[in-house]
Order: structure tokens, then C-alpha cells, then sequence
């Protein structure tokens, strides 16, 4: 049976300066990473400098599209989260 996954994030919490690789699920989930920006003294801790709200989600979803290419980065004010899941299964058939 297929599970669905959402996570809301800032990626400002992990120990890790860049994601490290994290292998694709064996079973069918699908995961849907909401990222929302960091607080500024985050930032600084994680990336390294203040960046803004959208340079911050073009760098974690670079980082998100690196480290699990089989998951699925969106700002958190994303809509119609349904679609971007369909879009994720899309993309795995095409590989």
C-alpha cells in the first residue's frame, strides 16, 4: 500500500552542512518536502550566510534534488499538494 508523506521543514535543524545521500524507500512512499525559510540566525549557522526566503528554498531544494531525487521540495505555501505527489510518480516512471 502506497503511503503519502508530508514534512514541513527549514532543513536548519540537520548537523549536516550538506544533505548526505538518503537512499529511495523500498516500498511505495512518496514524500513531499514543504520548505519554509530558516530564521536568520539559522541561516547563518546552516548555509552560512543571511540569505532571503527565496534564496534559501533554491538552495535547499538544490540540495533536496541531490541528496533524494526521489523526493519532492515545494515552498510551504504550495497549493494543490495532491498534484506535486502525482508529479513525483510522474517522474519515477520516466527513469
Amino acid at each position: 500500500m502506497a503511503q503519502f508523506v508530508i514534512v514541513l521543514t527549514d532543513l536548519a535543524d540537520t548537523r549536516h552542512k550538506t544533505l548526505p545521500q538518503i537512499p529511495a524507500p523500498e516500498a511505495e512512499v512518496h514524500v513531499l518536502l514543504l520548505l519554509v525559510p530558516a530564521q536568520p540566525k539559522d541561516a547563518l549557522l546552516t548555509i552560512g550566510k543571511p540569505l532571503s526566503g527565496p534564496e534559501q528554498f533554491e538552495l535547499r531544494r538544490r540540495q533536496v534534488q541531490q541528496s533524494m531525487p526521489w523526493a519532492v521540495a515545494a515552498p510551504y505555501f504550495a497549493r494543490h499538494l495532491a498534484g506535486l505527489f502525482r508529479r513525483e510518480s510522474k517522474a519515477l516512471l520516466a527513469r
